[in-house]
């Protein structure tokens, strides 16, 4: 392998930074994402309403053509009029076809801007969100909300962005059947004011239907990433038929909104068309009757009906993108709600130097939801500099939750911890993941190669400390029997490989980082007698130098710590050396020994 020392993250960023380079840079975004979004496109949005006034200009051309051909040309035998008429309206078309892909090629820029301003946003916002957020909602969930761009990408800058653009013309091809045929001129008025409670009414109607899609939609694709995600569960329990029923029912709400929101939809689309086709009826029928008295011309009313046409296509093509508008409306309030969840720290004014290692913890109070029993209460104790910590106790006790909050990952709702006798929440999810290294129960890969899992995230490696880091993790030897070696693919979640290795190969990446405190909950769960022994040799050898914290009740871990955390209902009742927890536990057995023996004697007597 070829040294590949270098800062974590450069490629994408410079695959990132050249994306904006093609759009521009972007402006740095505030709280309110949506304004300083618009913001962003100003300029380009601007040119694509002059390029729309040229487009809206030039749809007046074709009736005036057809007006002055009827009654000029036709009616006079004009045809060096004609000749001049034919020449101008094909310049206009020409000029007109040029506007129209000026402005279509503009649309598109604000499409690609939106995608990779809000995208990134999105993205990083997301990756900045504390655990809690991230846990509270489903995986399914957060990938609708990525989805929801889409839907305020095509509202900013595909079709329906310049429909809405279009429809304020309308007014003017009004002013221009006012002028040429004034005796039909009330027809189009009272059609458009029609279409425009039509309109309100749709609003009114579909906007309930389209949201309630949407949340349907939301609970299916939940219910399927959580199916997929469970998929070997699902199998080795027969959950196929059971998961079949939840599915059945979930895709049948779904369906069921979706029938109700298209029949009101097509109700008004029914509405539209019959009211369009009236409008011609109504123009025409008193159109001619005006033309029989001699009030407006044949002309007149052929380019009356054309402009009449336009302005009712305008207020039609709006009721074909309501529904599209409406799911814009609902992922533009979606996205807000979590662009307005607070992030973690991301920039620390100064960078401190690495910490030694101790952690003090006083007062730590925690549940999981508001109304939820406490999972941590009054927690306080003291870890470090250096020694082996092992942190024992009952399921449910709370061991998982007090290392998340040591971490950081957690914020409590009373307490405080101190890294060196400074303020956890001062650092930034960088900082302290590069000062504390942790590993969850959970402990995931990613689809990608052994190398690449190895050292995602690492800010500096080489091959040494690639292979110091896997020896010490005791999976080099293992990597090297496969035929690709630290090239092997591993599959989405490390799926190729077994639990094991999966295992230390996530010990390999966190040992790579050379942090200064190591926090593992439950490290042994796949690992084997032997691999569980060379674990605790390790973890031995590091807490020399470094405070090493692990949640685990396996005799070899226990045998080598230094410290013994006990906890129980949520509470910290003891940290003491292990040979003081076995003291203890060792009287206590001879003690419930005793009583065992004295009990037949105190039911004799």
């Amino acid at each position: 392998m070829a040294d590949q020392s270098r800062p974590n993250g450069t490629d994408d960023q410079n695959a990132f930074a050249h994306l904006v380079g093609r759009i521009g840079k972007p402006p740095p975004f505030s709280e309110d994402w949506f304004q300083e979004l618009l913001k962003s496109t100003d300029g380009i949005r601007r040119r694509a309403v002059y390029y729309s006034c040229f487009v809206n200009l030039t749809a007046i051309a074709a009736p005036i053509f057809t007006l002055q051909v009827y009654d000029r040309v036709i009616f006079h035998a004009g045809l060096q009029t004609l000749k001049a008429l034919v020449i101008g309206i094909l310049l206009v078309l020409f000029f007109d076809f040029l506007m129209r892909k000026a402005r279509a090629n503009l649309f598109r820029a604000v499409s690609l801007r939106n995608d990779v301003l809000v995208g990134h946003k999105m993205f990083r916002h997301a990756m900045n969100l504390p655990l809690r957020e991230l846990e509270r909602r489903p995986t399914g969930q957060w990938i609708a909300f990525f989805n929801d761009l889409a839907a305020v990408r095509n509202r900013m800058g595909g079709p329906m962005a310049a429909q809405f653009i279009d429809v304020p013309f309308s007014l003017l091809f009004l002013l221009v059947i006012f002028f040429i045929a004034t005796p039909i001129s009330w027809i189009p008025v009272v059609s458009g004011v029609l279409f425009l409670i039509l309109i309100w009414r749709a609003d009114v109607s579909v906007a309930a239907r389209v949201s309630k899609e949407q949340e349907q939609i939301v609970n299916r694709n939940g219910l399927l990433n959580e199916l997929l995600h469970a998929r070997t569960t699902v199998k080795s329990l027969s959950l196929a038929l059971p998961s079949e029923a939840r599915w059945a029912e979930t895709q049948g709400s779904l369906i069921e909104e979706s029938v109700l929101r298209g029949a009101s939809y097509d109700h008004y689309q029914t509405l539209s068309y019959t009211m369009t086709q009236l409008t011609t009826v109504m123009m025409t029928s008193v159109g001619a009757l005006a033309i029989v008295n001699q009030s407006m011309t044949m002309g007149a009313l052929i380019a009356a009906n054309m402009l009449g046409g336009r302005m009712i296509a305008n207020l039609g093509q709006t009721l074909n993108y309501w529904r599209g508008y409406q799911t814009y409306v609902s992922s533009k309030k979606r996205l807000s709600n979590v662009f307005g969840i607070e992030t973690e720290k991301v920039r620390s004014e100064v960078a401190q130097e690495a910490p030694q290692g101790l952690i003090t913890f006083s007062d730590l109070t925690f549940r999981y939801e508001e109304r939820a029993p406490l999972a941590l209460e009054d927690a306080s104790g003291s870890i470090g500099p250096g020694g082996f910590y092992v942190l024992v106790g009952a399921n449910g006790s709370g061991k998982s939750t007090l290392m998340k909050l040591l971490r950081g990952l957690y914020y409590p709702e009373k307490g405080v911890v101190m890294i060196d006798e400074r303020d956890i929440r001062q650092f930034t999810n960088q900082e302290i993941a590069r000062w504390i290294g942790y590993m969850p129960q959970d402990c995931t890969l990613f689809s990608g190669t052994l190398h690449y899992n190895i050292v995602f995230g690492a800010e500096r490696y080489d091959d040494k400390s690639i292979l110091d880091a896997t020896k010490y993790a005791n999976c080099h030897h293992i990597i090297t029997k496969f035929p690709n070696g630290y090239e092997t693919v591993v599959g989405e979640g490390g799926s190729n490989i077994s639990p094991g290795l999966r295992q230390k190969i996530c010990l390999a990446r966190l040992y790579l980082r050379e942090p200064n405190m190591i926090f593992l909950d439950e490290p042994t769960n796949h690992l084997d007698q032997q691999g569980v022994t060379d674990l605790a040799n390790s973890l031995k050898l590091l807490a020399a130098k470094r405070t090493v914290l692990v949640i685990s009740h396996n005799p070899a871990l226990l045998q080598q710590a230094d410290y013994i955390i006990v906890m129980e209902e949520g509470h910290v009742r003891q940290i003491a050396p292990k040979d003081v927890i076995a003291k203890q536990a060792a009287e206590r057995s001879k003690k419930a020994k005793q009583q065992q023996l004295d009990a037949p004697q105190d039911k004799s007597s």
